[in-house]
């Protein structure tokens, strides 16, 4: 999950044949501390990859960026967390590596005060259902959460570069189970949008239109590739 910052993470669903692959998932959260002073000038950020939250303290040194990294699993955050943060945010490549979506809600949720915020951006189910534009190949799961594994010899990092084979496991989510399972975690969706233009690629498959944007043909019509979610945590109860 990450916030105000967006830390972009590995794209989704980039499967064989085109064989471009990610790391294995950071499973990363920024957040913004829920005091006045301390959400003026600092975030924190969750990953359970030690090389992850290494260089991001780096490269927060190196810039001067006052940040707070934490090595967790977003699946089973620390109790210290709790309650401390005005707004969660994750974007591009989040919820495909979550084996337990609702237990990364309740993550979210209970890192959140009360009247705190969860924002959401990834890419839509639909889209990663897709292998290939010409031909339409649909060879991906819509939902459903049960592990699928796969070999990969590339990284979106760097298309031409070839890697040794490595295999890969990613978790299919469906919209009504995203939402389903932040309503479960106690949050109220507040919004849900499902955007059928994109500014950048994240998979490399997508044809881009006279505009400039990127879209997903669907006959004479199009398939959302991204969706975002708000949902709100509920207000403390007033006496």
């Amino acid at each position: 999950m990450p916030t105000t910052e967006p830390h972009r993470t590995e794209p989704c669903g980039t499967r064989s044949p085109a064989s471009t692959a990610r790391p294995p998932p950071t499973g990363s959260t920024t957040s913004s501390p829920s005091s006045p002073d301390a959400r003026a000038s600092t975030r924190s950020n969750w990953s359970f990859s030690p090389t992850a939250v290494e260089r991001a303290r780096l490269l927060a040194e190196r810039t001067g960026l006052p940040a707070t990294f934490v090595e967790a699993d977003t699946q089973r955050l620390p109790d210290g967390l709790a309650g401390r943060f005005d707004l969660v945010v994750a974007t591009y490549g989040i919820l495909c590596w979550i084996g337990d979506l609702d237990a990364w809600m309740r993550g979210a949720a209970m890192a959140l005060r009360p009247g705190g915020s969860l924002i959401l951006v990834d890419l839509h189910p639909a889209f990663q259902t897709v292998a290939t534009i010409e031909p339409l190949v649909v060879d991906w799961p819509y939902g459903g959460g049960e592990p699928h594994r796969d070999t990969v010899t590339g990284t979106y990092a760097e298309p031409g570069l070839s890697l040794p084979a490595q295999d890969v496991v990613e978790y299919p989510h469906s919209i009504g189970e995203i939402v389903t399972a932040a309503a479960t975690a106690g949050l109220t969706v507040q919004h849900l949008g499902e955007h059928m233009a994109a500014q950048f690629d994240p998979r490399g498959i997508l044809p881009r239109s006279p505009d400039g944007l990127y879209r997903l043909p669907f006959g004479d019509s199009h398939l959302p590739v991204m969706y975002s979610l708000r949902a709100r945590a509920p207000e403390r109860p007033t006496a």
